[in-house]
């Protein structure tokens, strides 16, 4: 399947060991692809900090599952999935398991 991806608002350093783990996962016949804008992803991994820039982007993008990085605001919904900081490659795999299930929001985009 393939998946378009895009990071925002995240560090250099985590963007690139979310970069190296989905290249690492993507081994497992999923196809991960960064794009330039949120309105062409699947799934946003975004800097939880800011309730605001959450809400534009799941305006923007509202089939997109949008993952919050870091210690959310207490506005935002309870049904975005977080990754806690420090990411660890230990909650990686279980997390895009989850993410990529037949029961969740994910849906691959068709190859261009």
């Amino acid at each position: 399947m393939r998946y378009t991806y895009i990071f925002i608002g995240l560090t250099p350093s985590e963007r690139a060991l979310l970069e190296s783990l989905m290249a690492l996962d993507s081994g497992g016949g999923d196809e991960l692809v960064p794009v330039a804008t949120p309105e062409e992803a699947n799934l946003i991994v975004v800097n939880g900090d800011d309730a605001s820039v959450v809400d534009c982007l799941r305006a923007g993008n509202p089939q997109a599952l949008i993952v919050l990085v870091g210690q959310p605001p207490r506005s935002l919904p309870l049904d975005l999935p977080v990754l806690r900081r420090p990411l660890g490659c230990r909650r990686w795999p279980r997390c895009w398991s989850s993410w990529t299930g037949p029961k969740t929001g994910i849906r691959p985009r068709r190859p261009a």
